[in-house]
């Protein structure tokens, strides 16, 4: 008696030995579940015939050879000689591959039943083998009463989940998707997004309002900026999860940031803070109440409107070596091509295997495991933790030691961001998510960062694990800088112990040792070379290093601030929909304000009239002579006019101001 279950075989690498009907109608039904198909046979039928021309199925014309296995997760076996199935079951099972014996489904590990599909319903019929066509009959006879308005609704319930995992608490979400379930099918293949959301919160209240009562039923809502990804979604979704525990429900605004917008460009041709920079300004805007990040891509500086609020508890730090076809990084053959988007794993890699070819790989997760499927690559590099946070894996998966392949600053931790003007927010963001023994990792990492003033994009890793025993514990920190070819690498260690565990009551004055910590070990590393190593590689770009303060008043992406951030400036933008803050404005801290139009400067002088007593430390630009005027007359006095009010000649005047006044 067999035990039913549901694979999914979406991307999996499988062999079907056998190019007869059976043969035929196994490869239909796996390319229709997203395998990806190799058949091996002499001879096949037309309809195999055709799926082989069109690109669908990888075709060997020959008899199964023991190396057809090489990679492979699953092998249907549909040849009519006995001996030959067994033979191949057997050397399969040795391999610890899955086996479906299309001849004698009993010899085999899986029996593929007869598959009804609406959308992501699928009805599976077995008769344990006793007859596939009996199955077939009864998948028609279910076929004829389930139409597509069952998958209609699954695609509701799907999308309810999601909805669910991001604002219900842990413990009433199955009572709520069972009440969903429980809806007429009609009713749910016609509820819209906005509908869903609103019975989500009438259930919960009145939810709440019978287990405690009717004053007990508010709810606090907040909003979260979130790149448009499938892991920053999945990132931001876990984070609001946490939250909903504590009945703080989140609706997520989700951004494509610019980065995610041009993947044919490198990561360190767009400057620092790539991945962080839209998600703040829908923080400043009022747009957003927090934001999540993957804690490497934050600058070692944040904006002094910006502060990080919590770590949560770090995933797996490490690197993960994905490859189709081969297990480690020692199988990979000379000259193999592995694909990172990350200077410092190129590095490191490099340093490791000088033989390899090492190539740019943009994109999200999905993407990149998509082009190793493709044969684009031999192997890629990527973070354990984002595999995990998306639930995908591949075939070989070698995870690189700490001390062979160091992380990135804070790879596998989650930051929240928010501003630093919500104090009492920050604070209960703090309380509800932060982990003690991750913040602390983190700040020594970051530490040492700061101090070697690397961005995201520099051949710079850190990495600090905490020990806790019965009479105390220790930080241990690995750090490296090297050069991007990897043929040099200056690498290093420091610790420090601490009494007791990592409390959040105790931990303040830990931080205060760890970012000492990370700061000597980062002065020491420079002294021994680094220094130089990363002055070889330095292209500062025209404004690298500079900080402006842009007015702005449409609700689109400013195409100033693109400009402006290409040639190396970090830009914070004013709009208006953002309330007058002057506080979170330090006008010594900017070495330009920016006004490219009058109203700009209407909401710049409103922002930063408290503060505006005296002359401004920062050179004031203005674009065009209606600009400059009304920015006169809102008490900002530009040293510099772009006599062409056009974008091309306002970013060359900000360019020469900078460069000509020493500022």
């Amino acid at each position: 008696m067999g035990y039913p279950v549901v694979l999914s075989i979406a991307e999996w690498p499988v062999l079907v030995v056998g190019g007869g009907r059976v043969g035929e109608r196994r490869v239909e039904g796996l390319l229709a579940a997203g395998a990806r198909m190799h058949l091996v046979a002499p001879d096949v039928t037309e309809g195999l015939a055709t799926l082989i021309t069109a690109g669908h199925v990888v075709h060997d014309a020959r008899r199964f050879e023991e190396d057809d296995l090489q990679g492979i997760r699953l092998v249907v076996i549909a040849t009519p000689d006995e001996a030959t199935n067994l033979s191949i079951a057997d050397m399969a099972r040795r391999r610890g591959i899955l086996v479906n014996d299309a001849v004698e489904s009993e010899r085999g590990d899986i029996v593929v039943p007869a598959i009804h599909r609406i959308g992501r319903v699928s009805i599976a019929v077995a008769t344990e083998g006793a007859s596939p066509s009996f199955a077939r009959r009864i998948r028609d006879d279910v076929a004829a009463h389930i139409g597509p308005v069952y998958g209609l609704a699954a695609e509701t319930l799907r999308s309810l989940r999601a909805l669910i995992h991001a604002a219900v608490p842990l413990e009433r979400r199955a009572a709520l998707m069972a009440h969903f379930a429980a809806l007429p099918i009609e009713d749910l293949a016609a509820m819209r997004v906005v509908d869903q959301e609103n019975a989500i919160e009438e259930w919960l209240e009145e939810d709440v309002a019978q287990r405690h009562g009717r004053d007990e039923r508010t709810t606090v809502h907040r909003r979260a900026a979130s790149r448009r990804t499938p892991l920053a979604l999945a990132q931001t979704r876990l984070v609001a999860a946490a939250l909903a525990r504590a009945r703080v429900a989140t609706s997520i605004v989700e951004i494509t940031a610019r980065a995610d917008r041009f993947l044919d460009r490198s990561l360190t041709s767009m400057g620092s803070g790539v991945f962080v920079t839209e998600l703040e300004t829908a923080l400043r805007e009022g747009r957003a109440d927090y934001a999540v990040h993957s804690c490497k891509d934050l600058p070692s500086r944040l904006p002094d409107d910006m502060r990080i609020a919590a770590i949560m508890p770090r995933a797996d730090p490490c690197d993960v070596l994905c490859s189709y076809r081969y297990d480690g990084l020692a199988a990979l053959p000379l000259g193999a091509r592995v694909g990172t988007s990350s200077p410092r794993r190129r590095a490191q890699l490099a340093n490791l295997r000088p033989d390899l070819l090492i190539e740019e790989l943009r994109g999200s997760v999905n993407t990149r495991l998509q082009r190793l499927a493709d044969g684009a690559f031999d192997a890629v590099l990527l973070a354990a933790a984002g595999l995990a946070r998306l639930g995908l894996s591949v075939p070989y998966m070698e995870r690189l030691d700490p001390d062979l392949c160091i992380p990135a600053v804070a790879q596998g931790a989650l930051a929240i961001e928010v501003r630093s003007a919500d104090v009492e927010w920050a604070g209960q963001v703090r309380h509800l998510l932060n982990d003690p023994s991750s913040e602390l990792a983190v700040v020594a990492e970051r530490a040492f960062l700061a101090e070697v003033r690397g961005g995201c994009h520099a051949p710079v890793a850190a990495y600090a694990a905490i020990e806790t025993g019965a009479r105390g514990g220790s930080l241990r920190l690995r750090a490296m800088i090297a050069s991007l070819d990897g043929a040099r690498i200056c690498r290093g260690e420091a610790s420090c112990t601490f009494d007791g565990s990592v409390t959040a009551e105790g931990l303040d004055p830990l931080l205060g040792d760890a970012i000492a910590c990370g700061t000597a070990l980062a002065q020491r590393l420079l002294d021994d070379g680094g220094r130089l190593l990363l002055a070889e590689q330095e292209t500062p770009l025209p404004l690298q290093g500079r900080r402006l303060l842009l007015g702005r008043t449409q609700e689109r992406p400013s195409r100033i601030a693109a400009a402006l951030r290409e040639i190396g400036a970090e830009v914070v933008e004013v709009s208006a929909r953002q309330p007058a803050s002057p506080s979170m404005y330090d006008l010594d801290s900017f070495d330009a304000i920016l006004i490219p139009s009058s109203a700009a400067a209407q909401v710049l002088a409103a922002a930063l009239a408290p503060t505006l007593l005296g002359d401004t430390p920062a050179v004031v630009i203005a674009m065009g002579a209606e600009s400059a005027a009304a920015a006169s007359a809102a008490g900002l006095i530009p040293h510099r006019v772009a006599a062409d009010p056009s974008i091309g000649a306002f970013v060359q005047a900000v360019t020469h101001a900078l460069l000509e006044h020493a500022i």
